[in-house]
């Protein structure tokens, strides 16, 4: 076996990867109380404590990053090395090598994983380059000559996605051989992009006959400093507002959701999109300078029904102005637009209490669960809870507002608002919490529970109240 890996030198490599970085002198104190592999600050903050953290507090992301990074390597090297000894020159020379294998990392007291899982440790690992290369660029590019810290961050991350890429290709495909390896595996990545993009421009053609019209954006490319794939989908439906995330996922599903079950296809896709940039124009305007993001693996989440956390996908996030400009698209910007926008943050914020709440509220059925402690929890957290709801509250007294500040006469000029107002004062009720509309400052396991129910069955109706606010402010243009 050793014929075919030096183990022991892998071995090292492993080990070495658990030396900490070597901080700055200004970091550590010349009595030896403040070092680098402090994970968690003691509970008393004595002088020399304090020191330590206000020495360590600017290197912070730096360890963060490292550790991250280290640790995937170092997970990817515990579990790849058994796949390196392998006989592929044929099926019993495999099983055979196998048999062999497996009883030696028995002994060493391991066992094998699943290849996909090496895989992921690696990608998880090379993901984290860019960020730790950030932290050290803040903290240290004065120290080098101009360009030589560049382009080791460019060989650092051309090394880690070429390793990425071979380690992936011998797992696919461990029998062929392959005269120029990382060139091959290469192309086949950016086959597979291409391949996905056609796929997808055939699904924006089939959107446009529900009158959804779609397409690719070349800038920008990235989010969160991550590489990205941003789409534009115009609609004159305000429906599409409200459930533009869902749409968006079917999309993907039917168009890129086969290749994305082939490991090689679905390692190409996340290096080259890590999330699904979406801006939805209404009219041919954004209304506000904000986008969805959705990770590409809650996109294909691969369990029962949707992922836990799709909610999450219908947040609106800011765009700052310097990457809105690239997008090239215009924005309604109305005192209209921004009430629908402040009512819907406002839902968002609810709604993702709500979704808290269902974490834990199931807890409060079961047969051994301790109610108190449900309570007191409920208890420590309700005036952040009360600020929540209360904002949302606000946000809808303002659509009230404006409607009554209407001369009566002028009603019926704004028949989308009239709507919106009257689905307000029909649900409010179901809306919030009946021990609050009633005016207690304390919501029990009980009162959370009711109003919970009462949003499952009502809360859809908020989202009705912002499709109306869109229209009248449409129509008020």
């Amino acid at each position: 076996m050793q014929e075919r890996l030096d183990l022991p030198a892998w071995e090292a490599l492993r080990d070495a990867l658990s030396s900490k970085v070597a901080l700055p002198q200004q970091a550590v104190d010349p009595w030896g109380f403040i070092s680098e592999d402090r994970q968690e600050a003691p509970q008393q903050d004595t002088p020399v404590i304090l020191h330590q953290q206000f020495a360590l507090a600017p290197f912070c992301g730096l360890l963060r990053e490292q550790r991250e990074l280290m640790q995937g390597l170092a997970n990817f090297l515990n579990q790849a090395w058994p796949y390196l000894f392998l006989d592929f020159r044929g099926k019993e020379s495999e099983d055979a090598s196998r048999q062999v294998v497996e009883r030696y990392v028995a002994d060493k007291g391991q066992r094998m994983v699943e290849p996909r899982l090496t895989l992921h440790n690696l990608s998880t690992a090379v993901s984290h380059f860019p960020a730790m290369q950030t932290e050290f660029r803040g903290l240290f590019a004065t120290r080098f000559a101009s360009g030589e810290l560049a382009e080791q961050e460019r060989r650092e991350c051309k090394e880690a996605e070429a390793a990425l890429l071979l380690w992936q290709a011998y797992l696919d495909q461990p029998r062929i051989h392959m005269a120029d390896p990382l060139g091959q595996t290469s192309r086949q990545r950016a086959m597979t992009v291409r391949e996905a993009a056609k796929l997808l421009d055939r699904g924006f053609r089939e959107l446009a006959r529900d009158g959804l019209i779609g397409r690719r954006l070349r800038h920008p490319d990235e989010w969160l400093g991550k590489p990205s794939l941003w789409l534009r989908l115009d609609s004159e439906n305000v429906e599409f507002l409200v459930n533009g995330p869902t749409r968006v996922k079917v999309l993907l599903n039917s168009t890129i959701g086969e290749m994305f079950q082939t490991a090689r296809h679905r390692l190409a896709l996340e290096r080259q999109w890590q999330t699904v940039v979406v801006v939805p124009v209404f009219s041919g305007k954004q209304i506000g300078k904000w986008v969805w993001a959705i990770p590409l693996h809650r996109i294909f989440y691969s369990g029962d029904g949707e992922s836990p956390f799709s909610w999450l996908d219908a947040i609106q996030h800011p765009v700052a102005n310097e990457v809105w400009a690239q997008t090239d698209i215009p924005v309604w910007d109305t005192p209209e637009i921004r009430l629908a926008n402040d009512v819907f943050a406002a839902i968002g914020a609810v709604q993702a209490l709500i979704a808290h709440l269902g974490d834990w509220l199931p807890l409060a059925k079961q047969a051994d669960s301790d109610v108190g402690v449900l309570e007191t929890y409920a208890d420590q957290h309700v005036v952040d809870w009360l600020g929540v709801i209360r904002s949302l509250i606000e946000r809808l007294t303002e659509v009230i507002g404006q409607f009554r500040a209407l001369p009566p006469d002028r009603h019926s000029d704004r028949p989308y608002l009239m709507v919106a107002v009257s689905s307000i004062v029909d649900n409010l009720e179901h809306w919030f919490p009946a021990s609050m509309v009633s005016g207690h400052t304390r919501l029990s396991v009980s009162d959370l529970e009711q109003w919970h129910s009462a949003w499952a069955a009502h809360g859809d109706e908020l989202f009705g109240v912002y499709a109306a606010l869109l229209l009248d402010a449409q129509a008020s243009v």
